[in-house]
């Protein structure tokens, strides 16, 4: 039983490391688009995508686990 834990554990722990280092990319990403970029309809469409991107990232992860 231990080791099934540790296994959960490992892979919560990527998820964890995923989803973080996700976000800061989006975060960056966001910011600099709103920093450079006046506020049009193609800036609004781009930021929501970039939601929508994080979004399927996330979805994938969960679903299909993450690469070594």
């Amino acid at each position: 039983m231990k080791l099934e834990q540790e296994a959960e554990e490992f892979i919560s722990g990527r998820h964890k490391q995923f989803k973080a280092g996700l976000l800061e990319g989006i975060i960056d990403l966001q910011q600099f688009i709103v920093d450079n970029l006046h506020n049009t309809d193609e800036k609004r469409q781009a930021l929501n995508n970039l939601i929508q991107a994080e979004m399927w990232a996330e979805r994938s992860a969960r679903l299909h686990g993450i690469k070594k």
